[in-house]
């Protein structure tokens, strides 16, 4: 058991004894019509209880809502995790649309190792390739639907 419910408990049982004690007690003097000793001290008793079981009450209720609070934060971040994790599952298992795949290059035709290759496939890369600055730059590409 925590203090504040201790606390509260106390406080109603305190509030309920000053209670009884000021129904037992004469708590008035008949004659002159005032508070005696034992009602002022009856009084004071269910007063103080009762003050002190409120003061319980609203530190209870303000812990609770710090834990509201903060078990909503948590709640919102995990919903957020999980809507972004939705998102990138859907990313991934998107179909593409016409894929294209592309292909650039640059060959230097001015350097002996590749000299070769510029001879014998240059003239067939014509058609999707450029000649010039001694050397063979080129883009190739393929599109595919898939249904």
């Amino acid at each position: 058991m925590d203090f504040v419910t201790a606390w509260k408990i106390a406080s109603i049982v305190f509030t309920g004894g000053f209670g009884i004690l000021g129904l037992l007690k004469d708590y008035k003097d008949k004659k002159t019509n005032k508070i005696t000793k034992w009602g002022r001290i009856s009084l004071a008793g269910i007063l103080v209880s009762s003050l002190l079981g409120m003061a319980a009450q609203l530190k209870e209720s303000s812990e609770q809502e710090r834990a509201r609070e903060a078990t909503a934060k948590q709640t919102l971040a995990l919903a957020r995790n999980t809507d972004n994790a939705v998102k990138q599952i859907q990313r991934v298992l998107s179909q593409l649309d016409n894929p294209e795949v592309s292909l650039i290059f640059h060959v230097p035709c001015t350097n002996q190792k590749f000299a070769e290759f510029c001879r014998s496939f240059g003239e067939g890369l014509n058609r999707i390739c450029f000649m010039g600055n001694g050397g063979i730059s080129g883009r190739m590409g393929h599109s595919r639907s898939y249904s």
